[in-house]
C-alpha cells in the first residue's frame, strides 16, 4: 500500500483540507444515527476527523502513517480539540475500546492487498464494534473509467502552493490492471518545486484491490456482519453500476463462524 509519508503526507492535508468532500454530511449522519463513540479508521490528517470533533461528535481516529497522525494532532491542537489517536493498520487493529460505529472511508479497505490480512482486517472491525453497532465501509468501483486509461502515462492529479511559495504536484499512473485478480497497480508521484527545479519528488506505489458487491457483502456475512444495505455515491441510493463508490452498512451480530471457514 501506499506510504503517507514525507510529502505524500502533506499532500492529502494541502489537496483535501479545506473543502468539504461529498462524503463529510454522509458519514455524519452515519455516526449521528448510532449515538456513541466512533472510531475513523484511515483518519490521515483528519479530513473527516477533526470536522466531526469540531460538532461536538466522538470520534477517535487511527492510522498506520506517523506522519499523517502527527498533522492531525497539530490540526486539533490549533483548534484547541481534545484527540485520541492510534496508530495502527486495521489488519493488526488492537484499541482499547469497542465503538458503536466505525467508518472505513475512502476505499481504505482496498489498500490490503493481501488474501489473508484482508479477512483479519474484517474480523479486528467485528471485535471493535459493540454489538448492534454499525460498520460503513467504501470501496471504488475501480473497473470504471479504465478503458480510457494509457498504461504508465503520468496524468496530473493536483497542484497547490504551499506556504514557503514553493508548488506541490501529484500524479499519477496505472502500471497494471489485473482483470483476475481484481488488482490495479499504481503509482502516484509527488514533487515539490518552484519554478522548473524540482526541490523534491517521492514515487509510492500504490496497489488497490476492487471488490463486487456480494462478493464483499458475503465476506462481512461470514465473519458476523448483517449487511442491512447497499448504497452509491455518499447517497441513500442502492448501489447500481452508474455509481463509482458503494458503501456497505452493516450490523455486528454476535454469532461468528470459525476461523477455519472464512480464512481460504
Amino acid at each position: 500500500m501506499e506510504d503517507y509519508t514525507g510529502l505524500a503526507a502533506i499532500a492529502w492535508q494541502l489537496f483535501s483540507e479545506e473543502e468539504p468532500g461529498p462524503d463529510h454530511a454522509f458519514f455524519q449522519g452515519i455516526i449521528e444515527q448510532n449515538p456513541g463513540p466512533a472510531l475513523d479508521i484511515g483518519c490521515g490528517t483528519g479530513r473527516l476527523l477533526i470536522p466531526y470533533l469540531q460538532r461536538g461528535l466522538e470520534v477517535e481516529g487511527v492510522d498506520p502513517s506517523a506522519d499523517m497522525l502527527a498533522i492531525c494532532r497539530r490540526r486539533a491542537e490549533e483548534r484547541q480539540l481534545h484527540l485520541i489517536l492510534y496508530q495502527q493498520t486495521m489488519q493488526a487493529l488492537d484499541l482499547p475500546r469497542k465503538y458503536r460505529t466505525i467508518i472505513v472511508p475512502c476505499g481504505t479497505f482496498q489498500l490490503v492487498i493481501d488474501r489473508e490480512e484482508e479477512w483479519e482486517a474484517l474480523r479486528r472491525l467485528h471485535a471493535h464494534l459493540e454489538p448492534g453497532g454499525t460498520l460503513a465501509l467504501t470501496c471504488y468501483n475501480h473497473w470504471k473509467g479504465l478503458e480510457t486509461e494509457t498504461p504508465r502515462e503520468w496524468k496530473h492529479r493536483a497542484t497547490e502552493t504551499l506556504p514557503d511559495g514553493s508548488q506541490l504536484s501529484k500524479h499519477a499512473r496505472v502500471e497494471e490492471c489485473d482483470l483476475i485478480e481484481q488488482l490495479l497497480q499504481l503509482t502516484v508521484r509527488y514533487r515539490r518545486f518552484r519554478g522548473e527545479q524540482i526541490l523534491e519528488e517521492q514515487l509510492c506505489p500504490s496497489p488497490e484491490r476492487w471488490y463486487f458487491k456480494h462478493e464483499l457483502t458475503v465476506m462481512l456475512e461470514r465473519v458476523g456482519f448483517q449487511v442491512t444495505k447497499v448504497t452509491g455515491n455518499y447517497s441513500d441510493a442502492d448501489f447500481s453500476e452508474e455509481h463509482y463508490v458503494m458503501t456497505l452498512h452493516a450490523t455486528r451480530l454476535e454469532a461468528v463462524f470459525a476461523h477455519a471457514a472464512v480464512g481460504q
